[in-house]
């Protein structure tokens, strides 16, 4: 599965939902239990399982891309952003 994950990376920067989604099953069906993601998916623990493993996934861009989890955003919440880094590791100003 190791050689996968650069192929996991490639999809996700050309937005390919479906490697993605390929890779990610491959990974769970091959790694995750019962008692990682619980019984009841409607219970907050399931969500949190699996939001650490989309992170642990793109973090791999921390050093292009500016990585937040988790926060406000106009009228809601995001899970996971990246945004791109400029030329030294500065962020773009979005023109704010």
């Amino acid at each position: 599965m190791g050689d996968k994950y650069g192929d996991f990376l490639q999809a996700l920067l050309a937005d390919d939902l479906e490697a993605m989604n390929e890779y990610m099953n491959d990974v769970a069906l091959a790694t995750f239990s019962s008692f990682d993601t619980g019984k009841k998916p409607s219970k907050s623990e399931p969500e949190r399982f699996y939001h650490g493993f989309v992170l642990g996934l793109i973090v791999e861009f921390s050093g292009r891309y500016v990585l937040t989890s988790n926060r406000e955003s106009g009228f809601g919440r995001y899970d996971v952003m990246l945004e791109p880094l400029k030329a030294g590791g500065r962020r773009y100003d979005h023109g704010v």
